[in-house]
């Protein structure tokens, strides 16, 4: 943009004719040179024209031309007399005068015109990288220098009682008394420029205007719609004269055309401010967030990261071309634990161009232990398409997270330990309803079968055998009594020494608890035969059974155990200690209700401790 020096800002103001200025002075300067050179001394045919160009050079008002130069040729007869040849001599000279009257106020309107354009011209051609504030001070200082003016202000209305200065100069001139929309609000009101050549004698003229010496002003008002049209501001430009200018109509018409210029402009530098603002504010957010973010257009013509992504990335923050941007997320993939579940989840990419991936997991373990929550989004901001990742380091949430997990995994393995103890001490049932409740479980069953059995001789064998041996032949045996439980559904109780407890019937009711528990009691004996053929010394058992009510279930809070009492329970226990060594010993109950399928020898009446006598019957075997 042309600036120019101080000293020859006069000059170029229009009323001087800056443009036509050397051109008059030229010929002017011809014509006397060619008279003076024929040696004819100041003529009529010299003075003629330089009274011309001197009236159009001056910048006087042409008023005063107009009725000096009248009266002049008016004068003339009554001053030189009808028949003076001065006369037609001060006649030329008037014509002269007032033709350079005349023709100054053509050139006039033509420098004028030049000057609008001129400004108009500075408004279009402006770097469109220079900043906005730029562009228009500069724009202000030209029209100044145009006009005149002592000073120039752009102002904002930003409420019914305040405005601020977009840009004022000199600087330090009016600065604090820009600060009323009062200024310009009778201009915007009726929505046409305010001229002032007697500021002093306006009503409600501002004081600290006056006291800053204003004599004249000119008030342009001014509004323009923000981009979208979303918003719309007003304001206004001040032009200010520290003398009582003269605002001709050539000086108006140059204000009034530049306002749709100005329009323009004070749009433009109020959307590229808010717009500057708003990128710092989201570039200060994008810098402090703790993600990385990368976004790269759609059309592949640019692409910026944050810092976060840069460190990731080994890139500068900022721009930075696609092409190295993407040769950045190859080289930082290659690098990750994980690239086979990578790759899979990133196919999607290429055939859904508008996928959205989320919580896509990089692991990597060098150089150093690093994982990244990876999010791909497709986004259209302002009709700028683009895809948006977001690079999060969940690092430690994800350490947090496996420890959990291996946490979690092995307290659900001890977990399940203490179930299974829980279901090798407790019937499953029983431990289940165990874990929901805190009161002691106790459940009476109508119909159960109970048996007891015994190693005879038992005392005597540990006598004679080693404890670890003793413990090793109790363990086979009894381990062996356990599977036979599982295959009949019966429910071990307990053992006690050499004595084996096994209840049908509970703690889930069942109509076959009594065969099952005849069952129990032939296999168990089939086991013992088998079990002492690979013995040197024989093993024998005494076994009793009862079928009756019982009550089962589980008390203390210490080393739980399920246990059973009731008459049903004693009475097996006695069919036990007063059987016979290898064979079943029950009771009347047990044998009614499986005489029809089993073979049983009658006893007799014996005597039962605490019992008195009894019918009791020895089980056999099964029938055909």
């Amino acid at each position: 943009m042309k600036r120019w020096r101080p000293v020859a800002r006069v000059l170029r103001h229009p009323d001087l004719l800056p443009t036509f200025r050397g051109m008059l002075l030229g010929l002017a300067a011809l014509i006397l040179v060619s008279e003076l050179a024929l040696g004819e001394g100041l003529t009529v045919r010299c003075l003629a024209p330089v009274l011309f160009v001197f009236s159009t050079l001056l910048p006087v008002h042409s008023s005063w031309w107009w009725g000096g130069g009248t009266v002049g040729v008016l004068l003339l007869p009554v001053l030189v007399g009808p028949q003076g040849e001065g006369s037609l001599v001060l006649l030329v000279l008037g014509f002269a005068l007032l033709g350079g009257v005349g023709t100054r106020r053509v050139l006039l309107s033509a420098e004028w015109s030049l000057a609008s354009r001129e400004v108009l011209g500075t408004l279009l051609s402006s770097d469109r990288h220079a900043r906005p504030e730029q562009v228009l001070r500069e724009t202000l200082d030209l029209i100044r220098e145009v006009t005149g003016a002592r000073s120039i202000a752009a102002l904002r209305q930003l409420d019914e009682v305040s405005a601020e200065t977009l840009v004022a100069l000199p600087e330090p001139v009016l600065s604090h008394a820009l600060n009323s929309p009062r200024l310009f609000a009778d201009a915007l009101s009726g929505d046409r420029c305010l001229y002032h050549h007697d500021y002093a004698r306006v009503s409600g003229a501002s004081r600290f205007l006056l006291a800053e010496g204003v004599r004249s002003l000119v008030v342009l008002p001014l509004r323009w719609s923000l981009q979208g049209g979303a918003e719309s501001s007003q304001g206004a430009i001040l032009l200010t004269w520290h003398r009582r200018a003269h605002l001709h109509a050539h000086l108006r018409r140059f204000v009034e055309v530049l306002g749709d210029g100005l329009r323009t402009l004070l749009r433009f530098t109020e959307d590229r401010l808010r717009y500057e603002r708003l990128q710092a504010r989201y570039g200060a957010i994008l810098e402090t967030v703790p993600q990385g973010v990368v976004f790269v257009e759609a059309s592949g013509e640019q692409g910026w990261v944050n810092q976060v992504a840069g460190e990731l990335l080994g890139l500068a923050p900022g721009p930075v071309e696609p092409v190295r941007l993407a040769q950045a997320m190859a080289e930082l993939r290659a690098r990750t634990s994980n690239p086979e579940e990578i790759a899979a989840k990133g196919a999607r990419l290429f055939t859904q161009p508008q996928a959205d991936i989320r919580d896509w997991i990089w692991t990597f373990q060098e150089p150093r232990e690093l994982v990244l929550r990876v999010s791909s989004t497709p986004t259209h901001v302002r009709d700028v398409p683009g895809r948006l990742w977001l690079l999060d380091d969940i690092t430690i949430a994800w350490r947090a997270r496996q420890a959990r997990r291996e946490a979690e995994a092995a307290l659900l393995e001890e977990k399940e330990k203490a179930d299974q103890l829980l279901l090798n001490i407790l019937p499953q049932a029983v431990a289940r309803k165990l874990k929901q409740e805190t009161r002691t479980i106790a459940d009476g069953f109508a119909d159960a079968s109970i048996l007891f059995a015994d190693l005879v001789g038992f005392t005597h064998l540990a006598e004679r055998v080693s404890p670890k041996g003793l413990v090793y032949l109790l363990n086979e045996l009894f381990s062996a009594f356990d599977q036979l439980t599982e295959k009949h559904g019966l429910e071990k109780i307990k053992t006690i020494g050499d004595a084996y407890m096994v209840a049908g019937g509970l703690p889930l009711p069942r109509a076959d608890h009594v065969g099952s528990i005849a069952e129990m009691a032939l296999d168990m004996m089939a086991f013992l035969e088998d079990f002492n053929a690979r013995r040197e010394e024989p093993l024998r058992l005494r076994i009793g059974i009862d079928t009756g009510p019982v009550v089962a279930g589980v008390i203390g809070t210490k080393k739980f155990s399920y246990d059973l009492w009731g008459d049903t329970v004693n009475t097996a226990s006695r069919m036990e200690s007063h059987g016979l060594p290898g064979r079943i010993h029950v009771t009347h109950a047990t044998y009614e209700r499986l005489c029809d399928k089993y073979l049983f020898t009658e006893r007799g009446r014996i005597p039962i401790k605490g019992k008195g006598e009894m019918t009791t019957y020895l089980l056999e075997g099964r029938k055909n």
